[in-house]
């Protein structure tokens, strides 16, 4: 009896090929599921995107005033 490893990632792939077999036999079955995936896909990366800059533009912003404010704060605490 030999032990078999999987190599790195491939279970990954096939769990995406998975996903997209099942996506298109279940479209092939539910009319417009494909195009209402396709949607509600475009519409969610309108609204994450957006977020996800105003999340790296904050962080840039505060985080040079928090660096400021630990080093300070380090410094006036006993100890």
């Amino acid at each position: 009896m030999t032990k078999t490893t999987p190599t790195s990632g491939s279970g990954l792939m096939h769990a995406g090929a998975g996903t997209g077999l099942f996506l298109v036999q279940a479209s092939a079955i539910v009319p417009g599921l494909l195009a209402t995936v396709a949607l509600v896909a475009a519409f969610l990366v309108v609204l994450a995107l957006p977020l996800l800059a105003l999340g790296a533009v904050v962080a840039v912003v505060a985080a040079p005033p928090y660096a400021v404010w630990r080093v300070v704060r380090g410094r006036t605490r006993p100890g």
